[in-house]
Order: structure tokens, then C-alpha cells, then sequence
């Protein structure tokens, strides 16, 4: 696996091998491998992440005053609490002082980014590669990244967490769709 500071383009794309596996792919173009994100279960939200800088595991918590907690692979403290807002975005906060804005990019929420303190992008998530008809069946997405904006091992992390709301975003509209349709 290599580092997402290596990648030769600012760009990669989240890849999802196979259709309702729960297991993702973060690749470049020539196929390289830069992160894996996999959920323990089909329809919970723990999951694992991998990066050449760390493993991670991410977990929505609570209901009406929901988190998603951030923890190093194997410990017992939060390494960072994204706390979601009501109508979309949110903020990720480390121990340390440190914040990471999350906001949509356009009104349909199909792009998102991780912004620093400046509301400068550190990583941007917008629409997948649609391969065939296959690609409209699987969660995908490409990310931009800002590779000199932070420290790798928190670039990572964002990318890796970016792509994790994503898909729970997907999800959820989803659920909301069914719930409407059937209603």
C-alpha cells in the first residue's frame, strides 16, 4: 500500500470492487492501492481503515446528538469527534485543538470537502467513475487532495473519514428514499 503524499495526481478515486460487499478501495489510475475502508457489517456503522500512515476505526454514535468517533486501531480514546450539523456538514475536532470543517460543495450534496480553520480545502470528494452499468449499483467517489495543506498521517485520515461520511450519507438517503416511497 502506498502513501497518498506518493500519489503522481492529486486525484484518486474510492472504488467499490464488488456491489454490496462494504469493502472500498482508494486507487489511482494505474491501479495503485493508497487506502481500504470496510464495514464490519452490512447495515452498521462500524468500520476499519487502512492507509500506509494508519488504521483507524470509525463508529456514528448516539441518535438524536449523533458522532462519529475516530480511533487508532486498537485503542480505547478517541483520536477525533466529527460532529455532524442538523441540515448537512459538520466539524471534526482532534484533541489537540485542531479542526476540519466538512461542507457540501453544491446544493444536491453530491460533493463534499474538508476544509481547514481558513476554509481552505484539504481533500474534496465529488462523483465517482460510473464504469458501465455496474458503476450505478456501487458507492463511489474520487477525492482531491492538498497533499502539502497537512501532516500525512491526518491527510490520510481525512480522506479515509471523507469517504466514510460519504457512504453513510449515501446510505441514509437511501433509507430515506425507500421510507418515502413505501409511505
Amino acid at each position: 500500500m502506498r502513501a497518498i503524499t506518493e500519489a503522481a495526481a492529486p486525484t484518486l478515486e474510492w472504488l467499490e470492487p464488488k456491489a454490496a460487499e462494504n469493502l472500498f478501495e482508494l486507487r489511482d489510475g494505474a491501479g495503485e492501492l493508497y487506502a481500504t475502508l470496510g464495514f464490519k457489517t452490512a447495515f452498521g456503522t462500524l468500520a476499519f481503515a487502512e492507509t500506509a500512515h494508519g488504521r483507524w476505526s470509525f463508529k456514528r454514535v448516539g441518535f438524536l446528538n449523533a458522532a462519529v468517533t475516530v480511533r487508532a486501531e486498537g485503542a480505547s480514546e478517541n483520536l477525533a469527534v466529527f460532529q455532524p450539523k442538523f441540515f448537512g456538514g459538520g466539524e471534526l475536532a482532534f484533541p489537540d485543538g485542531g479542526v476540519a470543517l466538512w461542507q457540501a460543495g453544491d446544493f444536491w450534496q453530491t460533493e463534499w470537502a474538508f476544509l481547514d480553520s481558513r476554509r481552505q480545502p484539504l481533500a474534496r470528494f465529488g462523483p465517482g467513475p460510473k464504469a458501465g452499468l455496474s458503476g450505478l449499483f456501487k458507492t463511489q467517489a474520487t477525492v482531491t487532495v492538498e497533499r502539502s495543506a497537512l501532516a500525512a498521517e491526518r491527510l490520510a485520515l481525512l480522506v479515509t473519514l471523507g469517504f466514510y461520511l460519504v457512504v453513510l450519507h449515501r446510505h441514509d438517503s437511501s433509507t430515506v428514499a425507500l421510507m418515502v416511497s413505501v409511505s
